[in-house]
């Protein structure tokens, strides 16, 4: 027996040694043809005679790859996302080994290195070239990260960058970068600017279903390379969209995930045909319940790319948009207020915007809308070494927003005992019908005129002429029309040196009103509330228009109609000087701003006032270098100062003309400092920043009051370190992981100004802020994941991300001890720390002889289902007074009214408990 065994081991081992000598080992470097740089991450396949797969892998960071194949003939095919696919056949004549050597790659024309773009006109940072900190999310890892999350989720593990699910609705994420909130953030799309030009904001919704059309996204924090004039504060967000001329093929794919989510999408490109003409295309479409109780919402979305390419000239139309809608969560919850908390069980899918109104479920919060961006690209390479590069874009379409409106005889709006809206209460109440609300018998009479006409409750406790304003579901609308065009002329003047220059010019009107959409039982509601007997029975459904130009379906304004008018037109200059290891540039830029408001009576009067145009300048300014040290390591520093002309809502106050006569730009300073290693087994990156943020300045708005006040003179200072590295241990198993650490305070007081309608001046008031921190992100923040391909294409991995050092975002108007008492916050609540943990699985199979393959994708996020708090807007202390008029019922403190160590009358949103999704795509 013995004998046999040995035997057999020996043959065993005589067979492997046969294979192994008939084995041929494989090498080479994959670079880019332009600046020789590396390109880790290139697919190199050996394949067969018969072109089938015999072996593949990926290069390594320094661009290096090494395969052994039992193969004595076949091809070396690189592949490598935005270059020209390279086919080098071999055989295998002595030996066992093969030097490729340097193999170069060409540029395909869409993006290099998934992020270098054709146009001129967008700005992307380069590694070891650019000295700024930036991360970049390529085409792949969006496709497998994003499953049923927000877009603004997938940066979630760059350092510095906190996102949250916030109210928890469709695609109604908040992101901060380095403390900043994402309203100092420049959200761009191929190099426009998308931010919301009145207020600032980011809007998520229009761009949440069509993240398949971005073939990659770049976050440039601080400074950014943005040339133009309208820099951030916080950060460049680059969306990079697919051109028309992308690599023959497509795809089609389903995802499925918790809470009924479904997405389904095609997508086809034709890639560049023989007559210069490409087309890319992509529909999709995407549904579901929504995590959080009644968020329910539905999204198609289209992307249509066209181009032509003949000789010096290339053009690109691309058209894209995402018709939406979705139910929301907006009250602020205290967490004392959420199901299951005197059981130790809480329910953070408690939303109590939403009631049964007839038996039927109704949302009393939905956003919806569909505005599609166009844009017309023309890159002209004048000569080899100069290109002018002209965008022009344009959207047009309408956003909503529904809210309950009014009260009744001077209370606010009516939960039932199941903490939901009581909307059958609140119908029977309108329409006159005697109705009884935990007892308390409620009669409502009718005008003079006849019959029961809602109005808008003008202000906390108002009752109205008949003593009442009654409940209306209304729509705040934005009809927004905006267009604009950049252009861009680029120069390699000499070897070393390349100059850009360029204008970029914008005009945005923001039509703002309102439309009824439900009257729940009464008979209409009033154009202005002191003139009851003016008023419309017209109603309005909450609901995207798929025809942008049809409106059939546009309501009746109430209320308010105005339009927020802003323009601006920018010029700058970009020079960049490269020698040897040393890379210097400065860029500058100027801008002038315009803005108009312009009144439209109410009842459809002809008569319309303006206010005149404010002009308001604003400037950039940057420089910063990068020196490679060796080939492994470099070091870079940037610095420079932004004044940026104030948005439009801080300009008006009230819903009236009356201009803000105190409006001051915005200034914001940086200083940063970073070191990069690279190398086959580690890479790693670190930089510290010094941010200076001053005069800025927070509305607050309410649909009844407009911007009833203002917090001004706010200043700021931001300081932190961040680090990430990436480190394959081995060829199956690669590590990543990032840190950050921030301290971010307020270092004055700052003023709260309110518009005294009778004197026509500012009420003033001072605001203790000076030292407090600023909250909304944690300011310590660490995660590491690790990736492990268990046999090939089948890979799976996990990532834990802990967040420490986290402040609420408190109204800062509350610091007010004069005007709030004992009820005035002393300082931003700090909450508790937490940890996540999510994991993934994949496997990929390919078809026909690796020219088509089935990808198979499955996520799990917080897969111990923690409970912790993602977001507060409070900052109550364990300390302060339970109840403020009655100081003998002691503190929360006193009370035990305490949740891990916070006083449980703050408000919270909690983050989402184990969700999941799975993902079967299909590209051909």
């Amino acid at each position: 027996m013995k004998k046999m065994i040995f035997c057999f081991a020996l043959l065993m081992v005589l067979l492997n040694s046969t294979k192994v000598s008939s084995q041929v080992k494989i090498t080479g470097v994959v670079k880019e043809n332009k600046e020789k740089l590396n390109l880790p991450g290139a697919l190199v396949t050996v394949e067969g005679s018969s072109r089938e797969i015999v072996k593949k892998d990926y290069t390594d960071f320094d661009g290096s790859f090494v395969l052994n194949a039992d193969v004595k003939s076949g091809t070396i095919v690189v592949n490598f996302f935005g270059y020209v696919i390279k086919r080098i056949p071999f055989t295998v004549k002595d030996g066992s080994a093969i030097d490729l050597g340097m193999i170069y790659l060409i540029e395909s024309g869409s993006i290099v290195k998934d992020l270098k773009a054709k146009s001129s006109s967008i700005d992307i940072a380069k590694d070891r070239k650019t000295p700024i900190a930036s991360s970049t999310i390529r085409g792949f890892e969006l496709k497998e990260r994003i499953g049923n999350k927000d877009f603004a989720e997938v940066t979630t593990n760059i350092p510095g960058v906190y996102t949250s699910k916030s109210n928890g609705s469709f695609s109604e994420s908040n992101m901060f970068i380095r403390g900043y909130k994402q309203d100092n953030m420049a959200l761009m799309v191929d190099g426009i600017p998308l931010s919301d030009v009145e207020t600032g904001n980011v809007d998520w919704s229009g761009l949440m279903s069509i993240n398949d059309a971005v073939s990659s996204v770049q976050l440039q924090r601080g400074l950014g390379a943005s040339k133009l004039g309208n820099s951030s504060v916080a950060g460049t967000m680059n969306l990079i969209l697919r051109d028309s001329d992308a690599k023959k093929g497509g795809y089609v794919f389903n995802t499925v995930g918790n809470d009924g989510f479904s997405k389904l999408a095609a997508s086809l490109s034709t890639g560049r045909l023989k007559n210069g003409f490409s087309a890319n295309v992509l529909l999709s479409s995407t549904k579901g319940d929504g995590y959080i109780n009644s968020t329910n919402f539905e999204a198609f979305s289209y992307f249509v790319a066209l181009g032509f390419a003949k000789g010096k000239h290339d053009f690109q139309v691309k058209v894209f948009g995402a018709p939406q809608w979705h139910n929301q969560r907006n009250s602020r919850i205290a967490i004392s207020n959420y199901p299951g908390y005197n059981t130790n069980d809480i329910d953070q899918k408690y939303n109590p915007n939403w009631g049964y109104l007839n038996e039927k479920k109704s949302s009393t919060s939905t956003n919806y809308g569909h505005t599609p961006l166009g844009i017309l690209e023309w890159n002209w390479d004048l000569t080899k070494d100069t290109q002018l590069s002209t965008k022009l874009y344009g959207s047009t379409g309408t956003k909503g927003q529904t809210l309950l409106a009014g009260g009744i005889e001077g209370g606010s709006f009516y939960l039932d005992n199941n903490g939901q809206m009581d909307l059958d209460f609140i119908s029977k109440y309108n329409s006159g019908t005697p109705a009884s609300y935990y007892g308390v018998q409620y009669t409502r009479n009718a005008q003079p005129s006849g019959g029961f006409i809602n109005s808008l409750n003008e202000g906390v406790g108002s009752k109205g002429i008949d003593n009442t304003t009654g409940v209306t579901l209304v729509s705040e609308i934005n009809n927004s029309t905006f267009y604009g065009g950049i252009m861009n002329l680029k120069s390699d003047l000499t070897k070393n040196l390349t100059i850009n220059v360029g204008v970029d010019g914008r005009s945005s009107v923001m039509n703002k009103t309102k439309y009824v959409n439900n009257l729940y039982g009464a008979d209409g509601y009033a154009f202005k509330r002191n003139n009851m007997a003016n008023y419309t029975s017209q109603t309005f459904e909450a609901k995207p228009s798929y025809n942008i130009f049809d409106l059939k379906n546009e309501g009746v304004s109430v209320d308010y109609n105005y339009d927020a008018i802003v323009k601006y037109l920018d010029a700058y200059g970009q020079l960049e000087y490269s020698v040897g290891k040393i890379n210097v540039f400065g860029q500058a830029g100027f801008n002038r701003e315009f803005i108009e408001r312009i009144d439209y009576k109410p009842l459809g009067a002809p008569i319309a006032e303006s206010t005149g145009v404010k002009e308001v300048d604003g400037y950039s300014a940057k420089v910063g270098v990068n020196y490679n040290i060796t080939n492994k390591q470099n070091i870079w520093a940037n610095m420079g100062t932004v004044s940026r002309p104030p948005v439009f809502v801080t300009a008006y106050s009230g819903l009236n003309n009356f201009i803000n006569p105190e409006i001051v730009n915005e200034k914001f300073e940086s200083y940063e400092i970073g070191y990069g290693f690279r190398s086959r087994y580690f890479t790693f990156n670190t930089n510290v920043y010094l941010s200076k943020h001053k005069n800025a300045e927070i509305p607050y708005y309410t649909p009844t009051l407009g911007n009833f006040g203002t917090t001004s003179g706010i200043n700021r200072e931001h300081r932190g370190v961040e680090f990430d590295f990436t480190a394959p241990l081995f060829s199956k198993f690669v590590l990543k992981g990032f840190f950050s650490y921030g301290d971010c305070v307020y270092d004055t007081n700052t003023e709260y100004k309110s518009f005294n309608t009778t004197t026509q001046t500012f009420d003033r008031s001072v605001l203790l802020t000076d030292g407090i921190k600023v909250g909304g992100a944690p300011q310590l923040m660490t995660g590491i994941g690790a990736a492990y391909e268990l046999f090939a294409n089948f890979t799976f991995g996990a990532n834990v991300k802990y967040s420490d050092d986290f402040y609420s975002t408190a109204d800062l108007e509350k610091f007010d001890p004069v005007f709030y008492g004992v009820d005035a916050y002393k300082e931003t609540t700090k909450l508790p720390s937490f940890a996540v943990m999510d994991a993934f699985a994949s496997y990929r199979l390919f078809l026909n002889k690796g020219r088509q393959a089935l990808d198979l994708r499955f996520n799990m996020d917080n897969i111990l289902n923690r409970l912790y708090i993602a977001e507060s807007n409070s900052s109550i202390k364990k300390s302060d007074y339970v109840n403020s008029s009655n100081l003998n019922d002691g503190t929360y403190e006193s009370n035990n009214k305490i949740y891990k160590g916070i006083a449980d009358g703050n408000n919270a949103y909690f983050g989402f408990g184990r969700t999941w999704n799975f993902t079967v795509r299909y590209e051909f």
